[in-house]
């Protein structure tokens, strides 16, 4: 989970073009009072309100400032392209308006237009150098695009403007960690934690890094912060899980899976992982529901009807078993352990088998090859 960081604030109440025209029974608001109408609004989270009296404005005096202001109401509502559109109004007003420049770089990037978001970020460098939270974000469009070391580069100079910025040293963090520089993860997720030591997904992040690095104490440890700060952080308990296996411990694995389970019924990763257990236990019955529930979530999760089918074949199911094996061939008709395994199943029942073999053969599998050569020819 990466962060991008926001600027929506209020420009200063700036004089305006004014109408002074009036009749006496009415009065005509100036476009610097629709200007502060639009900011009182703006504050008080009353966007669309905002957005009228900005607009009211403009009709009056279109100025840079008032398009800036009604493209943050429009941010705000997550209407990007009208953001866009007021922003780059406000740019050609005025070339060098930083701000408008930075905020249409968020609006590009909650529209997945990373490459305009890097763009609008190096204007907004160039105009104000020092101002970090551009770095951070154009860091951002990067890592997105996959261009880690750039973004790691954007964080670091983020960080030397700002040392104190705990989004931005969880950032670089990620960076590395997408990188498979878990070391390097750690050391930054550890210096987010020390600024704010409430972060249950940096606690959850370091965990995942130790745990790749096969320090499972500690990543259990970390799992454990999290869910201290987070009790319903599902994925904490399901990750923690999977570290117990790791270590063993496959009673409080499965006490995990259950719990991430209870807080999302529809977690289909903790029943799959599981029934992995539960059928490493030899409690087929059990793993079977819990592969079930899984393909009830996802129904093209081959790796589901392959361990499915394992289950049944173990309890004698053997009809089950090969339908859930032709169940994997029709989502993934390359796999095949599939082949081999419904062969099996056929040749233990007196079915015809050997078509499935030489499929597993044909695919790469050495036993399908041996055992075709060895029983079909």
């Amino acid at each position: 989970m990466k962060n991008i960081l926001f600027a929506l604030a209020l420009l200063p109440i700036l004089v305006l073009g004014q109408d002074n025209s009036t009749s006496p029974d009415s009065y005509v608001l100036t476009a610097e009072e629709y200007f502060e109408l639009g900011n009182k609004s703006l504050d008080l989270g009353d966007y669309s309100t905002a957005i009228s009296s900005y607009s009211a404005a403009i009709l009056i005096d279109p100025a840079a400032a008032v398009y800036y202001n009604r493209g943050i109401a429009f941010s705000n509502l997550n209407n990007h392209n009208e953001a866009i559109s007021d922003f780059t109004e406000a740019i050609r007003i005025d070339p060098d308006y930083g701000m408008a420049y930075y905020n249409r770089g968020i609006s590009f990037n909650y529209l997945g237009n990373h490459d305009a978001a890097i763009s609008d970020y190096t204007e907004t460098i160039r105009i104000d150098p020092d101002y970090g939270n551009a770095y951070n974000n154009r860091g951002y469009s990067f890592a997105d695009l996959g261009i880690y070391d750039a973004a790691i580069s954007d964080y670091t100079e983020a960080i030397r403007i700002d040392p104190y910025n705990a989004d931005v040293y969880y950032n670089r963090a990620n960076a590395y960690s997408d990188l498979g520089n878990h070391d390097a993860a750690i050391s930054d997720y550890t210096e987010t934690i020390r600024i704010d030591p409430d972060d249950a997904d940096a606690y959850f992040n370091r965990a995942f890094s130790y745990g790749n690095l096969g320090i499972y104490d500690a990543a259990i440890s970390d799992y454990t912060e999290a869910i201290r700060i987070d009790p319903d952080y599902a994925d904490a308990y399901c990750n923690r899980g999977i570290d117990y296996d790791n270590l063993g411990n496959h009673n409080a694995a499965i006490s995990d899976y259950t719990e991430a389970i209870r807080i999302d019924p529809d977690y289909g990763t903790a029943y799959y992982n599981r029934a992995i257990l539960y059928s490493d236990l030899g409690n087929h019955e059990a793993a079977i529901l819990d592969y079930t529930e899984a393909i009830r979530i996802d129904p093209y999760d081959a790796d589901a009807y392959f361990n499915r089918a394992f289950s049944y074949g173990d309890l004698g199911n053997h009809e089950a078993a090969l339908s859930d094996y032709t169940e994997v061939i029709r989502i993934d008709p390359y796999d095949a352990g599939a082949y081999f395994n419904r062969g099996s199943v056929k040749y233990n029942n007196g079915l015809p088998f050997c078509t499935d073999y030489k499929k597993a053969c044909e695919l790469g599998l050495e036993d399908g090859c041996r055992y075709y050569n060895l029983d079909c020819r």
